[in-house]
């Protein structure tokens, strides 16, 4: 538990800059990185309108008057030759016809019209970014396709992006989680590393007898994955946030359990 708190310390000592290119917003030790996501173009729903036949009593009065409207004339000239007027529709029902949140945290969610907002809490923020100014950056911007990013009551900020490019976001948030989670597998330390897709569980089985076998870089390894799977959790719509780290010796034995994101408020 030391070495945990050790890296825990690193993290809170040393501004931490997240993003989702392979590299987060991680301690100075950890090369800055940046999310990407490609852009889409929103989807809309199309629709048309329809309209009835007018009544054939109708057809007597259009030729005797005049002045009767275009409308009139049409719909009695489509009597006399028994031809129904119409016009092809497609009902809208105003129905969100995207994928919606699967997870129970209630932090991502999609308009109809193709908007994602995605809101991570005040203490997070500062966590990956203890100077964090509630604007989008340039990249995240121009080249990541976020929209926006807002400041709510709470601290807590709501960014906003295309349903396509959120989707593109997540796959490089999930390549930057692997890069940490799975960053020492099968080296000197660890035989196996072994992880659900939601990364709520992960277990690592190691080749030593305790944890005082590890350096100081096995904290900081364990306190970098508790960061990037909660942001990564956060992000991820069918993710609950919360994650189990077991280590096991080389005898399957329990060491030590590490529970995120409690560690790192």
């Amino acid at each position: 538990m030391k070495k945990i708190l050790y890296g825990l310390m690193v993290l809170c000592i040393v501004p931490i800059i997240v993003s989702c290119n392979g590299n987060e917003r991680v301690s100075s030790q950890i090369a800055n990185n940046e999310t990407v996501s490609s852009e889409s173009s929103i989807l809309t729903n199309s629709a048309s309108t329809t309209s009835e036949n007018e009544n054939n009593h109708k057809e007597e009065a259009s030729t005797s008057n005049p002045y009767t409207s275009s409308t009139e004339k049409t719909s009695s000239n489509s009597s006399k030759n028994n031809t129904s007027v119409t016009t092809s529709n497609t009902n809208v029902t105003g129905k969100n016809s995207y994928k919606q949140a699967t997870d129970s945290d209630n932090n991502v969610k999609v308009d109809s019209d193709g908007i994602v907002s995605i809101t991570i809490p005040k203490w997070f923020l500062l966590k990956m970014e203890p100077d964090y100014n509630y604007q989008l950056t340039e990249k995240e911007a121009n080249t990541y396709k976020f929209t926006s990013v807002t400041k709510n009551a709470d601290g807590s900020a709501t960014y906003k992006i295309g349903y396509n490019d959120y989707h593109g976001f997540l796959l490089k948030s999930q390549s930057s989680v692997n890069a940490v989670v799975y960053k020492y597998k099968n080296n000197i330390w660890f035989s196996e590393i072994d992880a659900d897709a939601g990364y709520n569980n992960i277990k690592i089985y190691t080749k030593y007898n305790s944890l005082e076998d590890f350096d100081d870089d096995f904290g900081v390894y364990i306190a970098m994955s508790g960061l990037q799977t909660t942001f990564y959790q956060y992000m991820n719509y069918n993710c609950s946030v919360g994650a189990t780290i077991t280590v096991y010796n080389k005898d399957n034995i329990l060491l030590e359990t590490y529970e995120f994101p409690d560690l790192l408020k």
